[in-house]
């Protein structure tokens, strides 16, 4: 194609185009198709298109169980290796090499095993079986030496309650008893009560004074000197209107109660 001139292939193409069109073909160029979105592992594995896992094949199994069996002779060739990096698939290739009938008895021991698993894919293996019924539970029974055995025990531990809870009782009681009270003062010693009055009663002037009862204000009549207590001259009662004498209230009695219902005596 170098030997032609760009106005030699502006021509060809010319015509070409030309060909094409009568053909009902277009000479654009072709229109790239779309890739198909990339599915994720998580969604090709939830739509159950995703592979089996591979069992690892006899040569990976071998490279892990050859350092293990041969240990001393690993080491040792581990010890006299410069590079270190490596060693473990050298080794194993080298020991393969020089012992083929381990290496191939240890292959079809591995291919059997594989073949005995079962399928990672597998629906069957995957699937979890039924648990086994539980077998049901024999009912206990009781002797009645046992129930006896039972009943003492509940007995006892219910009257041991008993006792815990009485003397914790007892301890919060004791605990809660309040303090004793402090003691009395001692009483201060009475004024002496004289022997008589120092006035002659039948001479005392007899006048209506203040008596109190049931938290009441009443006139009674009676005598009174300074530093000395009234002197009642009979228990009749009227009611003080702001020191004046009121209504009859009635008889004051010896046991302390008012007769409502005795005659009002006439008093001046």
């Amino acid at each position: 194609m170098d030997s032609f001139s760009p106005e030699v292939l502006l021509a060809l193409q010319a015509l070409l185009s030309k060909e094409l069109a009568s053909r009902g073909v277009s000479s654009a160029a072709p229109a790239k198709v779309a890739k198909a979105p990339k599915v994720s592992k998580e969604a090709k594995e939830a739509s159950g298109e995703a592979k089996a896992k591979r069992a690892p094949g006899a040569w990976a199994a071998w490279t892990k169980h050859a350092p293990l069996a041969h240990a001393k002779e690993y080491a040792e060739f581990k010890a006299s290796a410069v590079e270190k990096q490596g060693i473990a698939p050298l080794f194993c290739t080298k020991w393969r090499a020089e012992h083929p009938e381990e290496y191939a008895a240890f292959e079809l021991a591995h291919k059997a095993s594989a073949s005995a698993e079962p399928s990672v894919a597998s629906p069957a293996a995957s699937a979890p079986s039924p648990a086994a019924p539980s077998p049901a539970k024999e009912k206990r029974k009781w002797s009645e030496e046992a129930k006896a055995n039972a009943a003492a025990k509940r007995a006892a531990k219910k009257a041991g309650a008993s006792v815990s809870f009485a003397v914790a009782e007892s301890v919060a009681i004791i605990a809660a008893a309040p303090a004793p009270l402090p003691a009395a003062a001692p009483a201060l010693p009475k004024a002496p009560v004289p022997a008589a009055n120092p006035f002659d009663e039948d001479d005392a002037e007899v006048e209506l004074l203040p008596f109190k009862i049931g938290g009441r204000t009443y006139l009674r009549p009676g005598s009174k000197y300074e530093g000395v207590d009234a002197i009642w001259a009979t228990g009749d009662l009227w009611e003080s209107n702001k020191g004046l004498r009121g209504d009859w209230a009635g008889a004051m009695q010896e046991e302390g109660s008012i007769d409502m219902d005795a005659e009002e005596p006439d008093f001046e």
